[in-house]
């Protein structure tokens, strides 16, 4: 199941923007309390960690997900986003693994909250953002590894969502009120 919530968290109704969240949070942990694998994506994470309410849910989340079955992913374009909102000091400590992709515009300010090393921060900031290099870190040290997607050729678009991810899976789903049911 898959959720965009750009238009909840955006919204200023705090008692709408509250009962669907609080629905779809249940969604999803009902799913996570089966032990099914699941796999949380959460986009443009700096601003769902800005809801008060989503932050406290996802803090859970990250100490409860792997004893479940499921993996929490958090995606931001800038590292220094989350040091902006109320938990980004909580999640840097609470997510074991982190992968990062080079970002030539960045600063080592920028990467501060992270605590990355001389030659991690060379590997973000000297390689260029084409190169498909990326750096995965988490307690043991880090590795740089090459994250070429390319094979997924079309599908790759998928995870951007937007219109041509929904052309690939169909946006007939906004016609049928039931398509995030499982059959």
């Amino acid at each position: 199941m898959g959720f965009d919530l750009t238009g909840i968290l955006d919204s200023e109704n705090e008692k709408e923007r509250m009962a669907v969240l609080s629905y779809l949070f249940r969604r999803v942990e009902r799913v996570i309390e089966d032990r099914k694998p699941t796999l949380i994506i959460i986009d443009e994470a700096w601003k769902a960690l800005d809801n008060p309410y989503f932050a406290d849910r996802l803090s859970n989340w990250l100490v409860t997900a792997r004893k479940q079955n499921a993996v929490v992913v958090m995606m931001t374009q800038y590292a220094s986003q989350l040091e902006k909102t109320r938990t980004g000091k909580t999640i840097i400590e609470a997510v074991p693994t982190q992968l990062l992709l080079p970002n030539i515009r960045a600063s080592a300010s920028d990467y501060e909250m992270l605590g990355l090393t001389n030659k991690e921060l060379s590997v973000l900031l000297g390689t260029g953002s084409n190169s498909r290099l990326a750096l995965v870190r988490d307690d043991q040290g880090s590795v740089v590894i090459d994250a070429d997607l390319s094979a997924l050729g079309p599908y790759l678009t998928i995870l951007g969502g937007m219109e041509k991810g929904e052309a690939l899976v169909g946006a007939d789903y906004r016609q049928n009120p039931d398509f995030w049911r499982q059959i």
